[in-house]
This record gives C-alpha cells, structure tokens and sequence, in this order.
C-alpha cells in the first residue's frame, strides 16, 4: 500500500520544525479522512504560525503573544482532539458510585451471606 499523497503548504515554511508539524498533522488529517480545502488552508495557516515561532526563536527575537494566539486558534479549528481513539473500559458498577460493592465481593466478604443494605441493593440487580 502506498503512502497518502500530502499536499504542499500553501505558505513557503523555512524551518524544519514547522515542516515536520505540518507533515505530521497532514498525515493524520489524511489517515482519518478529514483534510479537505478548508483544514488545509486551517493546517497552513497553523504551520505558518509554528514557522514564525521557530524563526523567532533562532533569531533570538521577541515572541509575540498574538502568534501564539493565532496558532491556537488555527489549531483548535483543525479538532485535532477528535483524531484521538477514546479508550474502552468496562461499564461501571452503578451502586459503587453509592459505597455498595458489587454482588461477588459482598458474597465473599460474608461467606456467601448478604446482610441488610446490600441485599436489597442485590435484590434490584437481579431485578
């Protein structure tokens, strides 16, 4: 299979960095079938941001709070939080969020006798 085609910034960026950044958000923009004209235009005008930063810095220049302000809001148009795979765990126990243990633990902890409050609380598990 062959790598995704990545279009070229639609700005000329003369640090490695801001290359690098655009390349990486571009792949992943392609990968999750999300770059269309308008994220490009979004993800240019970020890795200009991250170039006039990078230039800045080697120049030993001042950094302008607007740059920063302009990348991220380039970067929070760009949704790259939604690109993120959220992480499965197992449904939690409802009745741990009120103190009870769940119907194994309880069965273990009494010997296999369930006393007062959680015998009620088993009692609406099973329903």
């Amino acid at each position: 299979m062959q790598a995704p085609q990545i279009r070229p910034c639609l700005f000329v960026l003369r640090t490695e960095v801001a290359r690098n950044e655009y390349n990486t958000i571009a792949l992943a923009l392609i990968q999750a079938d999300r770059l269309t004209v308008h994220t490009h235009r979004v993800l240019s005008s970020y890795a200009t941001q991250v170039d006039a930063i990078a230039i800045a810095i080697e120049e030993g220049r001042a950094l302008r709070a607007s740059w920063f302000t302009q990348m991220d809001r380039a970067r929070g148009k760009l949704k790259l939080h939604e690109l993120e795979k959220p992480v499965i765990s197992s449904p939690p126990n409802k009745f741990a969020l009120c103190g009870f243990a769940s119907r194994s633990r309880v069965k273990q902890d009494t010997g296999g006798h369930i006393r007062g409050a959680a015998r009620k609380v088993v009692a609406l598990c099973d329903g």
